[in-house]
């Protein structure tokens, strides 16, 4: 196929899980509850998983 192009992101997982401090945590989990903001949207921005914010 000429002028066709396909590309594949490959995102690698960290082979150890990352040690938040609380604190860290808890200042994500405040950031949540600004006006417009989400879980999901926090979570997207900072690039880590919506599933630590609510563990």
């Amino acid at each position: 196929m000429t002028g066709h192009t396909e590309s594949v992101e490959v995102v690698a997982k960290d082979l150890c899980p990352r040690r938040w401090p609380l604190s860290e945590k808890a200042a994500l989990v405040r950031r949540t509850y600004e006006p417009g903001m989400s879980v999901s949207l926090l979570a997207r921005q900072e690039g880590v998983s919506a599933g630590l914010l609510f563990q």
